[in-house]
C-alpha cells in the first residue's frame, strides 16, 4: 500500500500539480526580502493574505484585496504587499533577525486557491547587498528518492521469492514430491 501511494506522489510531483510543502529561507540581515506566494499572474487575482508567526512572538498579517488595490496590515511599515509586474510579492525591507518565522500565505483567484508556507531565517555573516536563498533539494526529488528506493527493494523481495518457489518447485519435482501430499511412491 505505501508503494502506491509512493507511486501517486512522484506522479503528483512529475504532473506539475501544487502539493503544499514548507519552503526553508535564508535571508541576510539588512536586506530587501520579496516572498512569491503564486506563480499565477496578477490578472485573476482575488485576494491574498500573509500570516507572519515571528520566532519572537510578535504576529501579525497583511493583505491585498484586487478589487481596489487595497492593503490592510497589523505588521509594521517594513513589511508591504506589492505588485511587480504580473505579480503580487510580500516585501520586508530591510529584513531583520526579528523577522525569522513562519510566513504563510492563501491567495484566491478566480480559478481557485492556492497558499504557500515558508520558514524564513536570518543569517547576520551575509553581505548586506546580497540576498541568500538557500532551499534544500525539492520535495519531490526526495519523496522520488526514498520512493525508487522502496520499490526496488520490493522488487528484489519479491523476485527473491518468486525464484526460491520455482527452485523449490523444480527440486519436489527432482524428488518425486507433490505439494501438499508428501511423497510419491510409484508401485508397479
Amino acid at each position: 500500500m505505501e508503494l502506491i501511494l509512493c507511486w501517486m506522489m512522484i506522479a503528483l510531483q512529475l504532473n506539475g500539480i501544487h502539493t503544499e510543502g514548507i519552503h526553508i529561507k535564508t535571508f541576510g540581515t539588512g536586506t530587501n526580502v520579496s516572498l512569491l506566494c503564486s506563480n499565477r499572474t496578477f490578472n485573476t487575482l482575488i485576494m491574498e493574505k500573509w500570516n507572519i508567526e515571528r520566532r519572537g512572538g510578535d504576529d501579525c498579517w497583511v493583505g491585498f484585496l484586487s478589487e481596489n488595490n487595497g492593503t490592510n496590515s497589523t505588521c509594521d511599515s517594513r513589511i508591504t504587499i506589492q505588485q511587480k509586474s504580473d505579480h503580487v510579492i510580500l516585501h520586508i525591507s530591510p529584513f531583520k533577525p526579528s523577522d525569522e518565522g513562519n510566513y504563510t500565505c492563501q491567495t484566491h483567484f478566480s480559478e481557485g486557491d492556492e497558499s504557500a508556507h515558508f520558514h524564513v531565517t536570518a543569517e547576520s555573516n551575509v553581505n548586506a547587498s546580497e540576498v541568500q536563498h538557500r532551499q534544500p533539494p525539492q520535495a519531490g526529488i526526495i519523496i522520488w528518492m526514498v520512493c525508487s528506493f522502496g520499490a526496488l527493494l520490493t522488487l528484489i523481495v519479491l523476485s527473491s521469492v518468486i525464484i526460491w518457489g520455482k527452485v523449490q518447485s523444480k527440486r519436489r519435482k527432482k524428488l518425486g514430491e507433490h505439494p501438499g501430499y508428501g511423497t510419491i511412491h510409484h508401485i508397479y
